[in-house]
C-alpha cells in the first residue's frame, strides 16, 4: 500500500506542477509604482535607492574610463575620442 501512496503522491504534484499559473499583474504606469513603492518602503527605500544609484552610475563610469576606453584607445590609436561629437552640432 506504500507504493501506491508515494505514486498518488507524485501523480498529485505533478498535477499541482502543470496546473495554469495566474496572469502576472498588468503594468501600472510608472508613478503609480513609484507612489507603491513609497508607500512599501517609505523615505528610508527611497535615500537607498538614491544612493545605489549614485554609486552604480560610478562604478559604471570608473569601468568605461579605465577598463573599455584603454582598450579600445589601444586599437584606434589614431582616433582622437575627445574630438568626437554626437548628434547635430548647434
Amino acid at each position: 500500500m506504500a507504493k501506491e501512496d508515494e505514486i498518488l503522491e507524485e501523480l498529485k504534484r505533478i498535477r499541482g506542477l502543470l496546473e495554469p499559473k495566474p496572469a502576472p499583474p498588468a503594468p501600472k504606469g510608472f508613478w503609480a509604482e513609484f507612489m507603491d513603492f513609497l508607500s512599501k518602503y517609505k523615505v528610508m527605500g527611497m535615500a537607498v535607492a538614491f544612493i545605489l544609484g549614485l554609486y552604480l552610475g560610478a562604478l559604471v563610469k570608473a569601468l568605461v574610463d579605465d577598463l573599455i576606453m584603454p582598450v579600445l584607445q589601444f586599437f584606434t590609436s589614431e582616433t582622437n575620442w575627445e574630438a568626437i561629437e554626437l548628434g547635430p552640432s548647434a
